[in-house]
């Protein structure tokens, strides 16, 4: 299912975009990217890649983060 969302230019003036991601969200986000299987064509270079660097010891957190679900919560602080 696809949304589409309409803003308004008054709803653009009050947007506001974060200076930085968290670190921790960053990489649970691209550890469920890592061990996705779908979107080949986007990201399979990259997931090649990346598994081929990755270090023996970091892999752990392949174990950590699932593929799909709720991911601790320490990985997604709450907003400050």
């Amino acid at each position: 299912m696809a949304f589409r969302f309409h803003f308004t230019s008054a709803d653009l003036a009050r947007t506001r975009v974060a200076g930085e991601m968290a670190a921790l969200v960053e990489l649970n986000v691209a550890v469920r990217v890592l061990q996705d299987r779908n979107h080949e064509a986007r990201f399979g270079a990259w997931r090649r890649t990346v598994r081929g660097r990755l270090a023996p010891r970091a892999r752990m957190v392949l174990d950590l983060v699932p593929r799909h679900g709720v991911s601790p919560s320490f990985l997604s602080p709450p907003a400050s």
